[in-house]
């Protein structure tokens, strides 16, 4: 039997298939444009709205893109948190 959260994480996976699509044959005239800072683009990208209603275009595509954004680029932080947490208790 498939689990409620399984048959969701699924729905969302189609939806953001369809969405990255729609994204890439999307006229530049329908996008923001290219050469703003990402973290703009990407907030542009979340204001638009389906032509035929107040729904968003790129929900789940716009979620994605925000949250790859907060990722750390290093893991050197973390590894000196681990680093000095080993320290303290050898």
């Amino acid at each position: 039997m498939i689990r409620a959260e399984t048959m969701f994480a699924f729905a969302v996976a189609d939806n953001l298939v369809e969405e990255f699509q729609d994204f890439q044959l999307a006229s530049k005239d329908e996008l923001p444009c290219l050469d703003l800072n990402v973290e703009i683009f990407w907030s542009k990208m979340s204001d638009l709205k389906l032509a035929f209603g107040s729904s968003k275009r790129f929900p789940n595509l716009c979620n994605l893109a925000k949250a790859c954004l907060v990722l750390p680029v290093s893991k050197a932080e973390v590894e000196r948190i681990f680093s000095s947490v080993s320290y303290t208790h050898l």
